[in-house]
């Protein structure tokens, strides 16, 4: 039984309803019982964001040089 991480004090049922509004070519590829999925431009940003992450990890970028050009991205994310 999954309690949620409460403490049960009296028997109780409690419904959860899922659904999805938009069409199934939106939403990622997979199993999804939960009606939870991410849609697939997220997840498929999510992974170009790792690949972005990567890229700053060299050695030979000073932190500062790092950091100014992280921000400039996110500025720009930020203004899409």
């Amino acid at each position: 039984m999954w309690l949620h991480a409460t403490c049960t004090q009296s028997p109780s049922i409690s419904l959860n309803f899922f659904w999805k509004d938009l069409k199934d070519d939106v939403y990622s590829a997979g199993k999804d019982i939960y009606g939870n999925r991410d849609i697939r431009a997220y997840e498929n940003s999510r992974k170009m964001v790792e690949r972005i992450k990567h890229m700053f990890e060299d050695d030979n970028i000073p932190e500062d040089v790092k950091n100014f050009y992280l921000r400039r991205l996110a500025e720009e994310v930020k203004a899409l």
